[in-house]
């Protein structure tokens, strides 16, 4: 008897007829394709090794947004912050407070807080 209650119970979860406060399958459906999607799109998040002198490597994080100026969120040693693209000479630079970041030939120049990285992509990051 107890398995008979247990499946007649899961049966009218799974239909949600005796669950009022459960959203109806159409209702679900519905919310997902009236989301709103973001004007902006995005690129990332790619990772680097990022190394000063003979110290172990850091992992920095970027993801890459297409807004005017170009905005890039930086992620290093467990602070985010936002940088926005400048001209460079060559190669792609973004800079903010407390961060310059200069990328050039699939390698970046971090410059965090003062301190300067040399970054090479990691391995499987997708970059």
């Amino acid at each position: 008897m107890k398995h008979v209650l247990i499946s007649f119970f899961c049966f009218f979860l799974i239909v949600g007829s005796c669950c009022p406060f459960l959203p109806a399958q159409e209702d679900a459906v519905a919310s997902e394709s009236e989301r709103p999607r973001s004007p902006v799109t995005s690129r990332g998040p790619f990772e680097f090794e990022c190394a000063q002198g003979g110290n172990a490597a850091k992992v920095l994080k970027v993801k890459y947004y297409d807004t005017q100026p170009s905005l890039l969120l930086a992620q290093f040693g467990g602070e985010t912050r936002p940088a926005f693209q400048v001209l460079a000479a060559s190669g792609t630079k973004y800079e903010g407070d407390g961060v310059m970041y200069w990328e050039w030939h699939g390698e970046a120049t971090v410059n965090w807080s003062g301190a300067e990285f040399n970054c090479k992509p990691r391995k499987g990051s997708g970059r």
